[in-house]
């Protein structure tokens, strides 16, 4: 029997999760962290997915009512905790295997990346499970954005504590992501408390997307600009994602939609224009897929496919779709589905997956990454909030 993206979508709570999770974390209740990728010899653990890890299973169990999912999130949470979060503030990007800290000044570093994704966890979770998360952990994670991460002059974020304390170096550069992330974050923080504090910062990264990173005359999101967050004449300086234009897309859309202020959403739509009109693939099995990257003169630079970028695009559209009940949108979310489940993932909600196609469907990246689980997370919630797919269709009622 063949299965759509959608039906295929709706399996991924009730079917892959529990299948995935029975390779992913070890039985018991104590901490524990989460593999990081399929297969995964364990000789090294990231906050970039623990923390990731946190915020999926936290994000599901929420919206599809499912305690299981909840319990891991919470066990991972304190593996975290007592590994990766440092004493005197912030994470480690990486531990060894066994758990101990390699104790080296690159591997104690905290990315503000990663760091975005532990608060991101961290309120979700605490929506799920008052008692997994303190009032007081969320305030740390705040202060230490604040103290040591946040250039004070513009509201920018430094790369990495070391950028706060130091001041970049010769080569270094400032990259959107980080941005983008924390951005996302705050206005997690702001749909599960309220606090309108939260609603305020995401506001202010949002403005500095749009000031610094968007290219004003096409509407690309530059990845990189120079320490002083002006453009870069080099290839790196020109680079741009299709799938960070569409999460930036969706990011603005979201503010609007969570704070009722609209002021931000037109830079949603010239993002979303310049992903659609260069960066998509035009024909073969990936027909509609994003590139990898283009640069900001909308020349193709990497014509393979990660999954991420489709998971990105996915989203906006369930959002489009639910803003203007508009078919197309629609149309685009069912396809990439479609894409997705039909070239990425195993069949039979099978928890396995690959990370990068070619043009041909072929593989070029076999792994299974954990962390890539954060982007199917939102977009099988977000499809299921634009009514593409429900949250709890299991296998056998297909």
């Amino acid at each position: 029997m063949t299965v759509s993206g959608a039906q295929a979508a709706a399996r991924f709570v009730p079917d892959f999760m529990p299948a995935w999770l029975a390779i992913a974390i070890s039985d018991g209740t104590e901490p524990a962290p989460v593999i990081e990728k399929l297969g995964d010899p364990r000789e090294e653990i990231t906050t970039w997915a623990q923390a990731r890890t946190v915020f999926t299973l936290a994000h599901l169990g929420l919206a599809a009512q499912d305690q299981t999912l909840i319990a891991q999130s919470a066990r991972i949470k304190a593996y975290m905790m007592d590994h990766l979060i440092r004493p005197e503030g912030g994470c480690r990007m990486a531990i060894r295997g066994d758990g101990r800290a390699y104790g080296s000044a690159d591997k104690d570093l905290c990315r503000t990346y990663d760091f975005a994704f532990v608060l991101l966890g961290l309120v979700t979770l605490q929506k799920a499970d008052a008692s997994a998360v303190t009032d007081a952990e969320i305030a740390a994670c705040r202060d230490f954005i604040d103290a040591a991460l946040t250039d004070p002059s513009t509201g920018a974020l430094w790369e990495n504590d070391a950028m706060g304390r130091d001041g970049p170096k010769d080569g270094d550069t400032r990259a959107q992501n980080p941005h983008m992330h924390m951005a996302e974050t705050y206005l997690q923080c702001f749909e599960m408390t309220g606090a309108q504090d939260w609603a305020d910062r995401a506001k202010r990264l949002l403005e500095i997307g749009a000031d610094y990173f968007i290219e004003p005359l096409n509407g690309g999101m530059r990845e990189f600009l120079a320490p002083d967050l002006t453009p870069m004449a080099s290839a790196l300086g020109q680079r741009c994602e299709p799938g960070h234009q569409y999460e930036w897309a969706w990011l603005y859309l979201r503010y609007g939609q969570l704070t009722g202020d609209q002021s931000l959403d037109r830079h949603a739509e010239k993002l979303a224009a310049f992903a659609a009109r260069c960066g998509l693939r035009s024909d073969g099995p990936l027909k509609d897929a994003p590139f990898d990257a283009f640069a900001t003169s909308g020349a193709v630079i990497e014509d393979t496919h990660l999954l991420w970028p489709l998971t990105e695009a996915g989203k906006f559209h369930a959002m489009m779709y639910r803003l203007t009940d508009d078919d197309a949108h629609m149309a685009a979310l069912t396809r990439i589905a479609d894409i997705i489940f039909g070239h990425y993932f195993a069949a039979d909600a099978r928890a396995e997956w690959v990370n990068q196609l070619d043009a041909n469907g072929a593989v070029v990246w076999a792994d299974g990454l954990t962390r890539v689980l954060y982007h199917m997370a939102i977009f099988i919630t977000e499809g299921a909030l634009s009514g593409a797919w429900t949250l709890k269709e299991p296998m056998a009622r297909i």
